[in-house]
């Protein structure tokens, strides 16, 4: 239970939000049906990455924002003792996001780092 202490990670684009319509909606956030593409993307200016098919998102003020150029591609935020995070890219953690080849892709770890720190 995210509230008892539990992170929630949810990496998804707008097809794949649709199965949690109703709980992103509770929680204030939501995936658009804007496709940006490979972006650069930030948290703050030490926690950037690159997602690779990120989708625009919109959240309220509770949210902590993961931005690419000024656009909300995900949020974070604390949810009782828990925290939730949400990526608008569904491939976050798949293919050579995390790891590349031989060797880990510390920009990307760093964004990742940060979503789910304490």
């Amino acid at each position: 239970d995210v509230r008892n202490g539990t992170h929630l990670v949810v990496t998804c684009g707008c097809a794949e939000s649709m199965l949690a319509s109703e709980l992103l909606r509770d929680l204030g956030i939501k995936i658009l049906n804007i496709p940006l593409g490979q972006r650069g993307a930030r948290w703050n200016d030490e926690n950037k990455g690159i997602l690779k098919n990120a989708w625009k998102v919109e959240v309220d003020s509770n949210w902590s924002t993961l931005q690419s150029e000024g656009i909300d591609v995900g949020g974070t935020r604390r949810f009782g003792a828990g925290k939730i995070t949400v990526i608008g890219d569904p491939s976050a953690f798949l293919d050579d996001h995390l790891v590349k080849r031989f060797r880990v892709n510390t920009q990307n770890i760093g964004v990742f780092n940060y979503a789910i720190k304490e």
